[in-house]
């Protein structure tokens, strides 16, 4: 069976518009809490505490819960 892969977005408001962008990962592969980016080709990475996350799976979109996104501290 293969490996199914998911994205991971956030809705943000950007310039006084909602869109989403990609969320952003510290190199050991955990997501950055609040940190997108804002324009993937720069790598330009901005802070939006507001908005939610969403996974993307084959073109459809699901709301990610807050246990999801949730980093532990271990």
């Amino acid at each position: 069976m293969a490996i199914s892969k998911y994205s991971l977005y956030k809705y943000v408001k950007v310039d006084s518009t909602w869109r989403y962008c990609k969320a952003a990962y510290h190199e050991n592969s955990k997501i950055k809490p609040d940190v997108v980016f804002v324009n993937a080709k720069e790598g330009l990475l901005e802070k939006h505490p507001e908005g939610r996350y969403y996974m993307n799976h084959n073109g459809s979109d699901h709301a990610a819960s807050a246990s999801i996104c949730r980093q532990r501290d271990r």
